[in-house]
C-alpha cells in the first residue's frame, strides 16, 4: 500500500512539474495562461528581459523537480524515495512560506488575491505534511 500511495504521489510530482515547466520555458502567452490558471498571477504582457531570464530559470527547477521524481521512480529504492519525498516535504513548505513572507511583493508584482493565494498556501502545507508522512514510512 505505501509503494503505491508513494509511487502515485512521485508520478504526481513529476507530471505537474514536467508540465509546468514546459509551460514556463514556452512563448510568454503560456507563461501568462499558467500562472493566470494556477497561481491566479496577472503577469503583465511586457517586462524587462531579466524578468524573463528568472521565470525561464524557475522552468529550469520545475524540470529538474520532474526529474528527481522520476529518478526516485526509475530506482525505487526505499531510502532514495524517502531522500527524495523529505527534500520535495521542505521544497513544499518553503513554498507555502515564501508566499507568506513575500505577500506584498507578490501582490505589487502581480495582483495577487491573498484570499487566492491562501488557497495555495494551505495546500502546499498539507502536501508538505503528506510527503513527510509518506517520507518517514518509506525509511
Amino acid at each position: 500500500m505505501i509503494e503505491n500511495v508513494t509511487t502515485l504521489l512521485l508520478v504526481l510530482i513529476c507530471a505537474y512539474h514536467a508540465v509546468a515547466g514546459a509551460f514556463v520555458l514556452g512563448p510568454k502567452s503560456w507563461i501568462q495562461l499558467f500562472g493566470k490558471k494556477v497561481y491566479a498571477l496577472n503577469i503583465p504582457e511586457s517586462y524587462e528581459p531579466r524578468y524573463e531570464v528568472s521565470v525561464k530559470f524557475l522552468g529550469l527547477l520545475a524540470w529538474t523537480v520532474a526529474a528527481l521524481a522520476s529518478q526516485a521512480l526509475i530506482w525505487p529504492d526505499r531510502r532514495l524515495q524517502a531522500c527524495t519525498l523529505f527534500i520535495f516535504s521542505v521544497l513544499f513548505f518553503a513554498r507555502a512560506v515564501l508566499r507568506i513572507l513575500l505577500k506584498k511583493t507578490l501582490d505589487d508584482a502581480y495582483q495577487l488575491n491573498f484570499k487566492r493565494s491562501m488557497g495555495n498556501i494551505s495546500f502546499n502545507i498539507l502536501l508538505s505534511l503528506f510527503t513527510l508522512t509518506m517520507a518517514a514510512l518509506r525509511l
